[in-house]
């Protein structure tokens, strides 16, 4: 036994060996690989014919050449946008081929920038740098060390000189970003295989493969969150200007903006983080989107407690990988939009009081507790509204079904809808005191409607990472959510399981919120829209869940759960690129090169066709964070 003991030692310390010098391979190759800043590429151009542009690079040393290639869709002549990101490294030259036949486009300007230094061509090929020093945004004629531009005999340009100092990253931000490689490296690779003791062979593997699952989810958070680290960008956007407006956010706390509608909505704890934010740290809307991002993954921390609460903790292993279509960039504008903490907030909220309100023991605690979080859930988003009167319906049916069967006690089950039922209608009755309908939306569009049942199957079917605007994915897709809950109601042994309600009353719940959305906003006409594909997107986990509840003592029939991933893997297959933050990134810097303008004394401060000089001059005046890199030109500076 005691030679047993040595030799399971030493196996142990053998592997850390091996994973410790696995973790420091991953930490320089980490320091290696981001000793540049990725450069990207932007051209602003007019066509005349559809087709593919080429753009390629000259690698420096022996890495040869590598080629990026983009879809010129436009060909009436249409100013164009087209993005292309550069590998990170020493480069020698650019060159882009002519977008169409000769006399067919034109480049109206050429970007090339990354994170410090920005350089711009015009038409006539001048060329700009815009950079930051000491804080303040500087845009100067280029000098000689600038890449040099130039056209060749076919109509292509070519960017030579690329020897960008500024591309060069600081060796502080190498080595924390080698730090945070090596101890993620070593973190997972311990996680994984640390042993499992008294487990036989298909154990091991067993739980090899649900480690695998979950470390798979994790990595991808942290490539999201790397994602939203890398293309937020410090400015407002669209409602976010608001903030702005007077009588709004301003250093000192006021109730009546914190509990002011905005549109429908009252969004108290988004406007209660920008005040923090404020005064914490300047209101910088990047590192809220950072924050949000947190909160994103506090909403998967959730989802897996509420997995825990239905089936059980060592039940339904493959559970993680439903999860992962929850990553895709599909909610991008929720990601890169600081003012959308309100959906992960109120989705958050929702799940928490889906696990206290099917408690098994049904008392005042888990009253309080469901009532609170509905309440927050309805002053965070107006579709907490929709959950509360969707929760207090399923929960009112199943107490007083409990009462009658003589499984809830009379006392306990009246106290617990009495303290539910009067904390979702007192908040229900001051949420809409003083509610004025907006003069800005469409009409509403009932299910009477057509067009309300072609929005809302098509808002669906996107929360299944189907993009194409087709009624037929959707009905698809609601039979694999609306199967699992009615065979559930259908038995006699699970009819009344607190599971089954908890499962019913989350896909009733998205559903209807999703149907409130059709109401309000199927006349716009565009149901593919990202940051309802957050809300679309909980039914995937809690379609798994409720067919996981009807097939898990079926045998065979267990497979089902696995086909349901294999169709939200086909939804979300060409789903995964991070081309869309890019894109968000260069609007931004776009919306603040309006800003720029105004500030430098040559912009009439009408940026996103949302603001006025006095936003602008206000925002200077609160030292929101964005405007500190502007020396003022206005009215002697502020």
């Amino acid at each position: 036994m005691l030679c047993r003991a040595f030799d399971s030692i030493f196996r142990l310390r053998r592997h850390l060996l091996i994973l410790v010098a696995v973790s420091l391979l991953a930490g320089i190759f980490a320091y290696r690989y981001c000793e540049f800043s990725p450069l990207t590429l932007v051209l602003e151009a007019k066509t005349l014919r559809k087709g593919v542009g080429t753009v390629t690079v000259e690698q420096g040393g022996s890495r040869g050449s590598v080629t990026r290639t983009f879809e010129i869709q436009d060909d009436q002549g249409q100013k164009t946008m087209y993005l292309v990101e550069l590998p990170a490294g020493s480069l020698k030259s650019v060159k882009v081929a002519p977008l169409a036949p000769s006399g067919q486009f034109s480049l109206d300007r050429i970007i090339l920038s990354n994170d410090a230094t920005v350089y711009s061509w015009d038409e006539w090929g001048q060329c700009s740098r815009r950079t930051l020093r000491q804080g303040v945004l500087t845009r100067e004629a280029c000098d000689a060390d600038s890449p040099v531009l130039a056209a060749t005999a076919d109509s292509s340009v070519v960017i030579s000189s690329l020897s960008l100092a500024e591309s060069g990253k600081s060796q502080p931000a190498r080595f924390m970003v080698a730090l945070v490689a090596a101890l993620g490296v070593f973190g997972g690779g311990f996680w994984l295989f640390r042993p499992n003791r008294g487990s036989s062979s298909g154990g091991v593997v067993r739980s090899f493969a649900v480690r695998s699952a979950w470390l798979v989810l994790v990595m991808l958070y942290a490539y999201q969150l790397y994602l939203v680290n890398r293309y937020a960008v410090d400015l407002p956007y669209e409602d976010e200007w608001d903030y702005f407006k007077a009588s709004a956010l301003s250093q000192e706390f006021s109730w009546s903006w914190l509990l002011a509608f905005h549109n429908e909505h009252r969004i108290v704890l988004t406007k209660l983080l920008a005040w923090v934010n404020l005064k914490f740290f300047g209101l910088d809307f990047a590192l809220q989107k950072i924050l949000n991002m947190i909160l994103f993954g506090g909403l998967l921390v959730v989802l897996v407690r509420f997995k825990d609460s239905v089936v059980g903790r060592d039940s339904f292993p493959i559970f993680p990988l439903f999860l992962v279509f929850l990553l895709s960039p599909i909610a991008r504008e929720n990601h890169l939009w600081a003012f959308q903490s309100q959906f992960h907030l109120v989705l958050l909220f929702s799940v928490a009081a889906l696990i206290t309100a099917y408690n098994l023991k049904i008392d005042c605690s888990s009253a309080w507790g469901t009532g609170l979080l509905m309440l927050l859930a309805m002053y965070t988003f107006s579709a907490g509204a929709v959950f509360a009167v969707v929760y207090l319906s399923c929960i009112s049916v199943y107490v007083l079904s409990g009462i009658a069967r003589g499984e809830v006690g009379l006392g306990a089950g009246r106290r617990f809808l009495l303290i539910v039922g009067s904390l979702t209608a007192v908040g229900m009755l001051l949420l809409f005191h003083g509610y004025v309908t907006p003069p800005w939306p469409p009409p509403r569009l009932y299910p009477t409607n057509f067009r309300f049942w072609d929005y809302y199957m098509n808002i669906i079917s996107f929360g299944f990472g189907f993009s194409t605007v087709s009624i037929l994915p959707g009905i698809v897709c609601l039979l694999w959510v609306l199967c699992p809950p009615i065979l559930l109601l259908w038995r006699r042994e699970t009819r009344w399981q607190p599971a089954t309600w908890q499962i019913v009353t989350a896909l009733l719940s998205i559903l209807a919120v999703l149907a409130a959305i059709s109401m309000g906003r199927g006349n716009f006409g565009e149901p593919k829209t990202s940051r309802y594909a957050e809300i679309g997107f909980m039914l995937i986990p809690y379609a798994a869940l409720a067919w996981w509840l009807v097939v898990k003592d079926g045998g065979r029939w267990k497979i089902v759960p696995v086909f349901l991933w294999f169709f939200c893997f086909a939804g979300y297959f060409n789903d995964w690129s991070a081309d869309k933050y890019a894109e968000a990134k260069q609007i931004d810097l776009y919306n603040l090169e309006c800003v720029e303008g105004y500030f430098t004394g040559i912009g009439d401060g009408v940026c996103q066709g949302r603001t006025t000089p006095q936003d602008l001059d206000r925002a200077k005046a609160m030292g929101a964070r964005f405007t500190r890199q502007f020396n003022s030109n206005r009215d002697g500076g502020l």
